[in-house]
């Protein structure tokens, strides 16, 4: 029976494999025109250029200048702006003084004294400034400290000044003054400043530079030894803690 069947197998395959085939070559199967494209988007070609090419180091150079031109500006900006409040304003010192500039050099016993072992060197004023600007700084001091100059001598390097070391509240003012020679010299690239009772003849004496207010007395048998070191002590003082400019 299955002999008689056989053949009829073959015959049934033969026309599925032909409709195989003939499927295969349909052309709709080829045609792809019906299958969905993305769509076409416009350019305008106007607003898409091709840039250059950029040189970062130039771009970088350029950038720093215009950095530098700013400042420049805003420099010259805030100098015009400070020179325009000075004029208006003259802004006061924020401290008054030489401060570390001046210093005493203080009394040294004298070893080649042989009239007395307890013989000693006056103190020294030192001001760290050359002579002329130190001449005039000492002038302002006395100035600032009510102390009058009788006399100078600028060449010699001599200030006469009447000076009471302990003026007394019961007395009239400068009725008990006397004369005290300050005499300054060149040190180095500094100044010194000695101070010492006039002598007799320095007493009352008044020089061709002399402005003298009121004459002064020979007082100087009732000052103290002490005299001459509190003048220099009272510079001293002024000059580092009160001196103004005028």
């Amino acid at each position: 029976m299955n002999n008689r069947y056989f053949p009829l197998k073959i015959v049934v395959l033969g026309a599925f494999l032909a409709a195989c085939s003939s499927a295969s070559e349909d052309k709709r199967f080829h045609d792809t025109s019906v299958l969905e494209r993305p769509p076409i988007l416009a350019v305008n070609k106007k607003t898409v250029e091709e840039k250059p090419a950029v040189n970062t180091k130039e771009a970088l150079e350029e950038a720093i200048k215009k950095d530098e031109m700013a400042l420049l500006e805003d420099m010259k900006t805030e100098e015009k702006s400070s020179d325009a409040d000075n004029s208006k304003v003259r802004k006061k010192p924020d401290h008054t003084g030489l401060g570390d500039a001046v210093y005493i050099m203080e009394q040294e016993v004298d070893k080649k004294s042989t009239e007395d072992i307890w013989a000693t060197q006056p103190s020294q004023l030192m001001i760290k400034q050359p002579y002329d600007v130190a001449w005039n700084t000492l002038a302002l001091a006395l100035k600032q400290s009510n102390i009058e100059i009788t006399d100078h001598e600028h060449n010699k390097g001599l200030y006469y000044v009447s000076y009471d070391p302990d003026p007394s509240l019961f007395s009239p003012k400068n009725s008990n003054n006397a004369v005290y020679v300050l005499t300054v010299k060149r040190e180095g690239a500094e100044t010194k400043v000695k101070a010492a009772l006039g002598n007799a003849a320095e007493q009352g004496s008044v020089g061709n530079h002399g402005k003298s207010r009121t004459p002064v007395k020979d007082n100087s048998a009732s000052h103290p030894a002490s005299g001459a070191e509190d003048l220099l002590q009272l510079l001293y003082r002024t000059i580092r803690d009160d001196l103004e400019e005028e």
